[in-house]
């Protein structure tokens, strides 16, 4: 249902395999990007919109902005913020350990710590909100890490059993 940091796995991969990452900008696969389902996103939009007015009675491209805002879970990346965060602590956990060894792992241990159970900075929260309750942010942090050092990973559902929640 979600993944974080999978491009940066795959460049830090190819560069183990001394592998050469190009990037060829092509303006022709240009798109809005909008923040489908992420109510925190932004809602206004400027410029010119070149949809207005369609002859085939579609969204234009302010309407489009406005429906991609409204808070919906199970569309693409956007999940309750509790699996947001497991997800994000767990992959960079993985991700740290395959660039820099158990160092990276236990740095981004103790960066997440601090950030996220400690301070519930919101920094750490890319815009998706706070989880007030700290018991519920060391649980999710702790599970994260065990997780990503055996391989495994909870679903949804399963991460909303293990928290005991009806609905995360």
């Amino acid at each position: 249902p979600i993944s974080y940091g999978e491009e940066t796995g795959l460049a830090i991969r190819a560069d183990k395999n001394q592998l050469t990452i190009y990037y060829y900008p092509y303006n022709n696969l240009a798109s809005v990007h909008l923040t489908y389902g992420n109510p925190s996103g932004r809602t206004d939009f400027y410029g010119l919109d070149w949809l207005k007015n369609r002859a085939d009675g579609g969204l234009d491209l302010t309407q489009m902005v406005e429906a991609s805002v409204k808070e919906r879970y199970g569309s693409g990346m956007r999940v309750p913020r509790e699996l947001y965060f497991y997800v994000k602590i767990r992959n960079f956990a993985i991700l740290l350990t395959e660039l820099e060894g158990e160092h990276g792992f236990k740095a981004w241990a103790e960066k997440s710590l601090t950030d996220f159970v400690k301070n519930n900075d919101v920094k750490f929260q890319d815009r998706k909100g706070s989880i007030n309750d700290n018991k519920t942010r060391e649980e999710i942090w702790q599970l994260a890490l065990d997780h990503a050092k055996k391989g495994t990973a909870f679903s949804y559902d399963q991460l909303r059993e293990k928290l005991g929640r009806e609905e995360v």
